[in-house]
């Protein structure tokens, strides 16, 4: 089995996953050797890495089993979920036609989601008009104090697997849909978070949770398999079927911390721009256009993806994505409520 590389795509940008440097996923991966096992030459058993994926009351994947949200909605907000920073919910910029060729479906297609998930407050533009897309992504759709939280007292996400073997690496590699995906992810948020088995579910339920045909979801049922994302567990007639998911959580949970409070020193302000502290980086809060100078003699230029994702620091990045959001409230708060002459 060959694995396509995000190369292989021709990808319109390339984006890390969170706030962390992105992995490359396939740079280590298995050659096709010929093995007893049935399972696919590309199967992980336990995931390497995560992505927080909400869940529970309020969230995008419960509005999908109520029948509030479109499945290929739901799909996109995952798309832009994952490619973003967890914690603030700013996703990184995608355009349309990158997304497009990900899904494999027309810019279109993929621009009236976003304007569906827009109009319902899921998301908010934070890039121009005419620039690439960038949103903040509302985790919960619900009043702060509504929001549910998990044992460690953060808002409920759930760990899905990234990097190697991770969920959008393998649709991006072409092993799975779309709708594949989703079904995957229904199935995570019930089942056991630390042995990866799923409550019994059929394909009935799949079909009410997604509005998926019959057929529609036993194929997708089929294309997990194949790609060796879940294997069906034993089960008597006329019960519903269980499933083991694959890659499997971690041997052993990991503690997560709160979210920290964020302490501040002022950036240096020139216009719309902010600069970072050492002064080698600075961001247009109106467009979000980030711009690079590590030599002080040379003027900044805009920043490539790879430097914007791979050699600007993190906690940078994060500084950035804040001082965007902030901007973009403060802007609209004063249209809407101008102060008085």
């Amino acid at each position: 089995m060959t694995v396509k590389t995000l190369d292989n795509i021709d990808l319109v940008q390339t984006n890390p996953i969170s706030s962390g440097v992105y992995p490359d996923i396939y740079e280590n991966c298995p050659n096709d050797e010929p093995v007893e096992s049935s399972r696919p030459s590309i199967f992980v058993e336990t995931q390497e890495d995560t992505m927080q994926v909400p869940f529970g009351t309020f969230s995008m994947l419960h509005a999908l089993m109520e029948g509030t949200e479109k499945a290929f909605d739901t799909a996109i907000y995952q798309c832009y979920n994952a490619f973003s920073n967890w914690d603030l919910g700013l996703s990184h910029s995608l355009s349309n036609r990158h997304v497009g060729k990900l899904f494999t479906v027309s810019h279109q297609y993929v621009q009236q989601a976003l304007s569906r998930l827009t109009d319902k407050k899921w998301m908010k533009r934070l890039s121009g008009k005419y620039k690439i897309s960038k949103f903040e992504l509302k985790h919960h759709l619900c009043n702060h104090e509504d929001i549910p939280h998990d044992k460690d007292g953060r808002p409920a996400k759930c760990a899905m697997p990234r990097g190697f073997g991770g969920l959008f690496e393998r649709m991006i590699s072409g092993d799975v849909s779309w709708k594949s995906l989703i079904i995957w992810m229904l199935l995570k948020i019930n089942s056991d978070f630390t042995t990866g088995i799923t409550e019994p579910v059929g394909i009935k339920q799949l079909c009410k949770w997604t509005r998926f045909g019959t057929t529609t979801v036993s194929d997708c049922i089929k294309e997990l398999e194949s790609a060796g994302m879940l294997e069906k567990l034993e089960r008597r007639p006329q019960e519903a079927q269980s499933y083991q998911l694959y890659p499997k959580p971690y041997a052993e949970r990991r503690e997560r911390t709160p979210e920290a409070e964020r302490t501040w020193r002022d950036m240096r302000v020139e216009g719309n721009w902010r600069y970072s502290f050492n002064e080698e980086w600075r961001v247009n809060v109106k467009t979000a256009d980030i711009q690079y100078s590590p030599d002080k003699k040379k003027p900044f230029r805009n920043a490539s993806d790879y430097e914007k994702f791979q050699v600007m620091p993190k906690s940078i990045r994060r500084d950035f994505d804040l001082a965007v959001r902030i901007h973009s409230d403060m802007t609209a708060a004063l249209n809407k409520s101008p102060c008085p002459t």
